[in-house]
């Protein structure tokens, strides 16, 4: 009795943990993880990454592969192992038998130091994928990994800057460019009307000169006043007389 209250409390432990290790924190989104494995794998030997979700995956080399990985199976590995375990080590996995499938594993050649796998991250980045490449060279019956990069692709698996963020929606938001306003345009300018010179005022005739007895010829109306004067002074005479 006193065992399988203990075997209770260590499922329980184990699904609490679990259950904290999925959970999405503030700020955070969940990330694909793939693996590429440049290497020409001894006849006879078998290359695995270790340590997954699914206790142990077959490598094959030249290819992007997928990988499933939660925080409680620990650190990644490569190992290099028989290759007549491939079908015990699928079979477990079919199964979910992660435990029995990592087992077959345990005696394998380390081919390199371990390397965390990697669960979220911030949900402002562009990535949704980290891509391991290795190159493993091999030597009798040992294995040398060696890691070339790591990778941060897009969702169309595009390599892009592990920094590079999403648009915000400031980003997003399209400012009208405004319309060139046109400049005015200048009132014609009339053009001058001519116009007729203002008429100069006649100068006026200048007066007769004053008869002094003679006769001024060419002076329209003097034989008038000439004779206007004399009689004058006929009158004159004959009054004093």
């Amino acid at each position: 009795m006193r065992n399988y209250a203990t075997i209770v409390a260590l499922g329980a432990l184990l699904v609490s943990g679990s259950a904290r290790a999925d959970m999405l924190g503030e700020g955070e989104k969940g990330v694909k993880l793939s693996i590429h494995v440049d290497a020409q794998v001894p006849a006879g030997k078998l290359l695995v990454l270790v340590n997954t979700f699914r206790g142990a995956d077959i490598v094959t080399p030249g290819v992007d592969q997928a990988i499933e990985w939660h925080p409680l199976r620990g650190a990644l590995q490569l190992k290099l192992v028989a290759a007549d375990l491939r079908g015990k080590i699928e079979a477990h996995r079919e199964r979910l038998e992660s435990e029995e499938a990592l087992g077959l594993t345990k005696t394998g050649a380390v081919c390199g130091p371990t390397f965390d796998g990697v669960r979220t991250i911030s949900d402002t980045l562009v990535a949704k994928e980290i891509r391991w490449t290795f190159e493993v060279a091999f030597a009798g019956a040992g294995c040398q990994a060696k890691l070339l990069r790591s990778e941060y692709l897009d969702g169309a698996r595009e390599v892009v800057d592990p920094k590079a963020t999403l648009p915000t929606a400031a980003d997003m938001l399209v400012v009208p460019t405004p319309m060139p306003v046109p400049a005015p345009t200048p009132a014609p300018v009339p053009a001058p009307v001519a116009t007729a010179p203002a008429s100069t005022p006649a100068t006026p005739a200048a007066p007769p000169p004053v008869a002094s007895g003679c006769t001024v010829a060419g002076e329209p109306g003097a034989g008038v006043l000439v004779v206007l004067v004399l009689a004058g002074l006929g009158l004159g005479r004959r009054r004093r007389a």
